[in-house]
């Protein structure tokens, strides 16, 4: 949520590249948090305007024809009236936090689409008109690496148990943080090349501001969440 907060933060204050929209890639196990994240970075920017969520199920464009079910398909095809499910949503709302769910499922013609959007900041219809879209923010999630992820997180979860259980019995003097890190090295030796594998070319990797790593959540995170939904349907009970 950190990383999310100071990406737009710098955006909000021009200390981000004006020219090119903010793009997310969130990377972790389903049932995490990430598509809930982007629901809420929508409501934190635009609080309760209708529009200024889009989602778009990129399971629905696996197909190579299915560009045009996202820009509206060109002159004299069945469709062409209609409009795309982006560019429509778009043309109405400009800043909108586009949510691009299992982005790792689009076939490679949608990538391309995807990759003039995040590079030029705008989009081109099937009826040609353009949509400026450079205060859009666009977030992306992905399965991709989730394993190694959830794998690392539990590694790290357990060297820093070890490290406050040797704290307890007084071998460290100094306040250890509960709080684990993603390593740099894991993020470019493990992750980078599954990304780069899969969507086979760096200019779109090379587009994304910030990738968001959702790790599983531990014990006394569950507790916590468990708690909060509990309280929440007492209130309405």
């Amino acid at each position: 949520i950190a990383i999310v907060a100071s990406a737009v933060r710098r955006k909000e204050n021009g200390w981000a590249d004006d020219e090119h929209p903010l793009v997310f890639l969130f990377l972790g196990s389903s049932g995490i948090g990430k598509t809930e994240l982007a629901k809420q970075l929508a409501h934190y920017i635009h609080k309760d305007k209708v529009d200024a969520f889009i989602r778009l199920d990129m399971s629905e464009y696996q197909e190579k024809h299915e560009v045009a079910k996202m820009i509206g398909a060109p002159p004299g095809y069945v469709g062409h009236d209609d409009g795309g499910q982006l560019t429509k949503r778009l043309r109405k709302c400009p800043d909108a936090v586009v949510l691009f769910d299992e982005v790792d499922k689009a076939h490679p013609d949608v990538l391309t689409v995807l990759l003039q959007l995040f590079d030029e900041g705008r989009l081109t219809d099937g009826k040609g008109k353009t949509i400026e879209c450079k205060d859009a923010i666009f977030v992306m999630t992905s399965n991709l690496a989730s394993d190694e992820i959830a794998e690392h997180a539990l590694q790290l979860r357990r060297e820093a148990k070890e490290l406050m259980d040797q704290r307890l019995e007084g071998k460290f003097d100094e306040e250890l943080s509960t709080n684990i890190t993603i390593s740099r090295h894991f993020k470019d030796k493990v992750v980078r090349p599954i990304l780069k594998k899969h969507f086979g070319r760096d200019e779109f990797l090379g587009r994304i501001n910030e990738i968001v790593y959702f790790l599983p959540f531990s014990n006394s995170e569950l507790n916590k969440l468990v708690s909060k939904e509990l309280g929440t349907w007492a209130k309405k009970s």
